[in-house]
């Protein structure tokens, strides 16, 4: 009988130890730690089969290594291809991750059905957690026919290779990761060992055959990952699914992209026929004004290298409690307190007494700075019951002495602004260089005292 050998790993982070610890020492996080069960006799194998192939090896200058002529596979979409890199090429692998019920299988589904149409190629969809028949008639709402595309519900990874090595196909997903069992390791699926070894396995297997791997892996409760960060270094790209699955609005975001740029989105939109694009995402972040009223402010923000255009919505009332809430969707809270108290600071007024409520439209989450202005002054049109004109797109970040500070990629935001009709925009002082958009007027403010003098009609003393 094999010896078995067994070390600890961190759920979050992936620091294993030889000893179960209570307390991360490189995360510092509590009770993460799970015991990995590993063969003796498979990790001796494995070392073996490693010193045996490094020896038909040879060494060679990074000059003479020769880079092979390869085209991007369109996946069927702008939007997914932009997430991507343009495409994908052969050989890569992608973790899709997501919370459930949000929309991966739909749309991995719609990308094999794309793959296999428009270049008649071979695709395997390896569904390890539901039916044949349950894949079958999501395919059949989707509207998808399924030819070229073989459909497997199998966990095994034993047999799953075997189904890749018999079909050869050009691409292949798995759903999900945390569902395939490796045989040889003495763990149950969905562990720690589990999943990284068969993701492992997987990869190798992917950059042997040359086909393009989706990995399908769920999300915890806090949003992340589930399984160690190494998860995430054994793929080429890391792509989140994010939204609401009770609505209708989807984004797919690159954390880690091997061959193209990270942070960039996709907006896709769920209706009966399956995951359909949104041409003009700014249309979904702005709501009509049919009557213009306090607390609403339109600002640019960047995702990757698309400039979208975004409505902040405020709402400030007092409050008799002493400790006044602070309640924000789609902003950091943390970006609220400090922006109310710059606010508090530099203009004098007193909004500790008033409850603020803070939202992003559209379901977007604005992490840039450059809607720090934007936040700020919507806080204020609630609180004096005073309107920002409709018409108007306020970018820059504020500074904690309520300066105005510069932010970056502007040209293509003040584009947007024309774009969409909007005829006036506030930015930083000093920081816009180019030529001047037609439609669109150009104002330049240095302090927020400035905008406040210029939409409230007041002068601040000090």
């Amino acid at each position: 009988m094999a010896k078995r050998k067994s070390s600890y790993c961190c759920t979050n982070c992936g620091h294993e130890s030889i000893q179960w610890l209570g307390k991360c020492p490189q995360c510092g996080l509590w009770n993460t730690f799970e015991e990995i069960i590993i063969s003796e006799a498979r990790t001796s194998l494995g070392r073996r089969r490693s010193r045996v192939i490094s020896e038909r090896k040879k060494v060679s200058p990074l000059s003479n290594v020769t880079i092979p002529e390869q085209s991007r596979f369109s996946l069927g979409g702008d939007e997914f291809d932009r997430v991507l890199g343009e495409g994908v090429f052969p050989e890569t692998t992608i973790l899709l991750a997501g919370e459930p019920g949000i929309g991966k299988s739909t749309l991995l589904l719609q990308v094999c059905s794309s793959v296999a149409q428009t270049y008649g190629k071979k695709v395997v969809y390896i569904s390890a957690e539901e039916s044949l028949h349950q894949v079958r008639e999501r395919s059949q709402r989707l509207g998808i026919q399924g030819d070229n595309i073989y459909v497997i519900a199998e966990y095994d990874l034993e047999c799953i290779a075997q189904y890749i090595n018999d079909i050869q196909p050009s691409l292949v997903v798995i759903d999900s990761i945390q569902a395939v069992c490796e045989p040889s390791v003495a763990s149950p699926p969905g562990t720690l060992s589990q999943v990284r070894e068969s993701a492992l396995r997987l990869c190798q297997l992917a950059k042997e055959k040359g086909f393009i791997l989706f990995l399908i892996g769920h999300v915890t409760k806090d949003g992340m990952l589930a399984g160690p960060k190494s998860l995430e270094h054994l793929v080429d790209t890391v792509v989140y699914f994010e939204g609401d699955r009770y609505q209708s609005l989807r984004i797919v975001r690159t954390i880690k992209n091997r061959f193209g740029s990270t942070g960039e989105v996709g907006i896709f939109e769920m209706t009966k026929e399956g995951l359909t694009e949104v041409k003009n995402p700014s249309s979904i972040f702005l709501t009509e004004m049919e009557e213009i009223t306090p607390g609403r402010v339109t600002t640019s923000v960047m995702e990757g290298r698309r400039p979208f255009l975004v409505e902040v919505q405020a709402l400030t009332n007092e409050t008799p409690f002493n400790n006044p809430l602070r309640r924000a969707l789609g902003i950091e809270l943390n970006k609220i307190s400090l922006l109310l108290a710059v606010i508090e600071r530099t203009l004098r007024l007193n909004l500790y007494r008033y409850d603020v409520f803070v939202k992003a439209v559209g379901g977007l989450r604005l992490v840039e700075t450059a809607s720090d202005i934007a936040i700020a002054l919507a806080i204020i049109s609630s609180f004096k019951m005073v309107s920002i004109p409709p018409n108007v797109v306020i970018v820059g970040e504020l500074g904690l002495g309520g300066e105005v500070r510069k932010v970056q990629l502007l040209e293509a935001r003040i584009k947007e602004t024309a774009r969409l009709g909007f005829k006036k925009i506030i930015i930083p002082k000093n920081n816009f260089t180019g030529k001047k958009v037609e439609g669109v007027t150009i104002k330049e403010v240095g302090h927020l005292k400035e905008i406040y003098s210029l939409f409230f009609k007041q002068e601040i003393k000090v």
